[in-house]
């Protein structure tokens, strides 16, 4: 009797644990897709069931995990603490097999996700990704492009395993793996009176309409404070997005402009003028979530980009 009842109550115990993981995925997912609706279709559920496992998870805790206002749902502080804690569980759990087999086996399998800038994806990205795959021609890489912000909203959402791209602060949590810097130039169509100059005064420089990032953009902001520095009032002729569009309106005579010189190729038509005496070179590399291994296949991507990464301590 006694070791019926036992076998009973570890039953229970087991299933109770089953029950949370499918509440914590639940919740997890809704947390980060902001939506139950956006969750249920993610983990192929439905809505009623993933409400309810929601709704299970707070009787238990005894906490308001979101607030609901219609469709929309937000975090509370207590759930904000609690997806920091589950998420990587629940992550770990979604990727058991590939860890196994990698850790067991030594195998790379699966997919993994990357976010990139459209500068560093069109002109940095290509050329590792062709190393990657003549390596590991099985594995998918998906490059997701997007804002600085953006790209750190993923990471932090695990909708990315690593991202790519420039970064002068480092967020506590966030790691910061430095891949390579890259110069400053300042450009001009080749027309330009200041085309044929090895070097040129910012004061000077100054004084010819700029073709410039939109004043909100951080990459802009630094320009603005540099400049202040120096006494330069900018004549701006037009405010963009992206060093490529940028570029364009340059060689199209609009204005000049400051880029980083991986986005500047033989083929532009543009005269190119080191300005790195002005402009600070911009440190580039890879991000990650502080004190998380990347996947097997991340890892060998970064190692590619540089031999001597040996991931998280």
């Amino acid at each position: 009797m006694k070791a019926h009842v036992r076998s009973m109550a570890a039953e229970r115990q087991s299933s109770s644990r089953g029950d949370r993981l499918k509440q914590l995925r639940a919740f997890c997912h809704a947390a980060r897709l902001g939506s139950i609706t956006r969750a249920a279709e993610y983990i192929f559920s439905s809505q009623p069931a993933v409400s309810q496992q929601v709704r299970a998870l707070e009787d238990e805790l005894a906490l308001a995990l979101f607030d609901r206002r219609g469709p929309r749902i937000a975090l509370t502080p207590a759930g904000e603490r609690l997806y920091e804690m589950a998420m990587p569980v629940v992550v770990g759990m979604d990727r058991l097999p590939d860890t196994f087999a990698e850790q067991f086996r030594g195998e790379i399998s699966g997919d993994f996700q990357l976010a990139a800038g459209r500068a560093t994806a069109a002109y940095v990205v290509p050329r590792y990704l062709r190393l990657f795959r003549e390596q590991f021609p099985d594995i998918r890489v998906n490059v997701r492009t997007g804002t600085g912000l953006e790209r750190l909203s993923w990471l932090r959402a695990y909708e990315v395993d690593i991202a790519f791209g420039a970064m002068d602060v480092v967020p506590p949590d966030l790691d910061f793996h430095k891949i390579f810097s890259s110069r400053n130039l300042l450009i001009t169509p080749v027309d330009h009176p200041l085309a044929g100059r090895e070097d040129v005064d910012i004061r000077e420089a100054g004084r010819y309409p700029a073709v410039v990032h939109r004043s909100t953009h951080y990459i802009q902001q630094i320009a603005d404070f540099i400049l202040r520095q120096h006494g330069v009032a900018i004549n701006v002729a037009v405010e963009l997005d992206g060093w490529n569009v940028i570029k364009r309106y340059v060689a199209e005579g609009v204005g000049i402009s400051v880029v980083p010189d991986l986005c500047v190729t033989e083929r532009d038509r543009l005269w190119r003028i080191r300005f790195d005496r002005y402009f600070p070179d911009r440190t580039y590399g890879v991000i990650m979530r502080r004190n998380e291994s990347p996947p097997l296949a991340a890892e060998r991507f970064i190692r590619i980009m540089d031999p001597a990464f040996r991931g998280a301590a």
